[in-house]
């Protein structure tokens, strides 16, 4: 039975589809190496250090990013243990940024997964390429860079005219 649902959950993994906007949270230090020079994968987790592997067990490198701005929205202003959670390292004091990708423009050989280790986190994924270890979101494909200041925005005029 164990392994009946782990073929399963392998299966569904496999069957993510993505909406037309990706959302990466990234420290704010971040946004202008993010619009000039894209988004690399990464080869370790940032809060376990530990290496992603695939099936396998062999290396590949991954970017994790949110399906829905108001979850990402909601990871950054929460507390500084769940954003470290997401992108690790976090100090005291560091502000946050979100980068929204334009799903359209990215490599079509890009396979999705649920990020199983977050699932709970609604739209929470990561992209891997099947054949590139070292890959990366090119630069042309971030479309706009959103604010701690252009989120709380965001909020108040939504509910302003709920």
């Amino acid at each position: 039975m164990k392994l009946l649902l782990e073929n399963w959950r392998e299966y569904l993994n496999e069957q993510v589809r993505v909406g037309r906007y990706l959302y990466r949270i990234a420290k704010a230090s971040k946004a202008e190496r993010i619009m000039n020079s894209g988004i690399r994968a990464g080869l370790q987790s940032a809060d376990t250090n530990e290496e992603y592997r695939n099936k396998l067990g062999q290396p590949e490198g991954r970017v994790y990013f949110f399906t829905d701005l108001d979850t990402t929205s909601a990871i950054i202003f929460s507390s500084p243990e769940d954003v470290e959670a997401i992108i690790g390292d976090v100090e005291k004091g560091d502000r946050f940024i979100v980068a929204q990708i334009d799903s359209s423009k990215l490599d079509p050989d890009l396979t999705f997964h649920i990020d199983e280790e977050n699932e709970e986190l609604l739209g929470a994924n990561y992209a891997v390429h099947p054949t590139e270890v070292q890959w990366k979101i090119s630069p042309d494909a971030i479309i706009k860079i959103y604010t701690e200041e252009d989120l709380l925005k965001a909020a108040e005029d939504e509910e302003y005219y709920q």
